[in-house]
């Protein structure tokens, strides 16, 4: 069935997309929002509930993704499993001098970061047998 939103006329079997790359930057609700700001999201130390969702990429409304849940969790897991058992640093360039490096980001309908350089080594040899004896591997 045909449909009408706000003024626009919508056949019936149109595919609407929400604009998550706007509702991540409605200064409204998100001051400069190109930059991390974990902060953003709370109040007085805990999660601010008035907040957006900080995650509208698993859709909105009925049609919301009912594996997000799962799909954070595991991102959490895998998240936590890293900064256990590796150090994550900025790389050195020959002399031992820290690497800045500068942030890019791929265009398109789906952004991602660009690779850049950074050190990643084992927090210990504990760490080490940890992730050699993964089943991952």
């Amino acid at each position: 069935m045909d449909d009408e939103y706000k003024g626009y006329f919508l056949p019936k079997g149109s595919t609407v997309f929400a604009n998550i790359w706007a509702h991540l930057r409605d200064e409204k609700y998100y001051p400069d929002p190109d930059t991390f700001n974990p902060e953003r999201f709370l109040k007085d130390g805990e999660i601010d509930p008035k907040t957006l969702d900080p995650m509208p990429n698993f859709g909105v409304g009925r049609r919301m993704c009912a594996g997000r849940f799962f799909a954070m969790d595991s991102l959490s897991i895998s998240m936590a499993s890293t900064l256990f058992c590796f150090n994550i640093t900025k790389a050195k360039d020959v002399e031992g001098r820290d690497i800045e490096s500068e942030i890019q980001w791929t265009s398109g309908f789906s952004r991602q970061i660009i690779p850049f350089e950074c050190s990643i080594t084992p927090r210990s040899l504990e760490a080490v047998k940890l992730i050699r004896d993964s089943e991952f591997l």
